[in-house]
């Protein structure tokens, strides 16, 4: 089935359909920029920052959120429970809190672009559905992806609405 192909011609035992797109831009802070901020903060140049002077580093960059945001931000990018963040956990914070916003639907997309690429892959779709109770295997999502993006992999926040919209109908 091509491009155009009516909605009624599509496979009707299919959990998705075909999507709407919906193009977003997140903003990809350059890695470079955001290595010397955290050089900066690395007092003890221990290779980890703590809550302290990520909170303290983000109110001197004027970055506009919520203490709230931030302490969740820390937490959820903490990887490996630490209660410090080395530079790829910042640097997904930094990328999660750059593009933050009152959906929580970009938010859980955001969680889940541990790479900060603004896109997904399978690994990370398989992520939110297991945070959301949906345990579907990787050959599951492998179909998911490829019936919303073909032969391309990586998964969009427009592509990522409406997988979620069709696995919650």
């Amino acid at each position: 089935m091509g491009c155009g192909a009516p909605d009624d011609a599509r496979e009707q035992d299919s959990p998705v359909r075909a999507p709407v797109r919906n193009k977003v831009k997140f903003v990809i802070p350059e890695r470079e920029h955001v290595k010397k901020i955290f050089e900066k903060i690395d007092f003890d140049k221990s290779g980890t920052i703590d809550k302290q002077e990520v909170m303290g580093v983000i109110c001197q960059l004027g970055v506009r959120v919520k203490e709230s945001q931030v302490l969740r931000a820390f937490n959820l990018t903490d990887i490996d429970k630490k209660k410090c963040l080395n530079f790829d956990e910042f640097y997904h914070m930094f990328y999660v809190l750059s593009n933050t916003t009152e959906d929580q639907m970009m938010m859980i997309f955001l969680y889940s672009d541990l790479d900060c690429s603004g896109s997904i892959d399978p690994k990370e779709l398989k992520r939110v559905f297991d945070k959301l109770g949906k345990n579907f295997s990787e050959g599951t999502i492998q179909k998911i992806v490829r019936k919303y993006n073909g032969t391309k992999p990586e998964v969009d926040y427009g592509t990522f609405l409406a997988i979620l919209k069709d696995i919650s109908q």
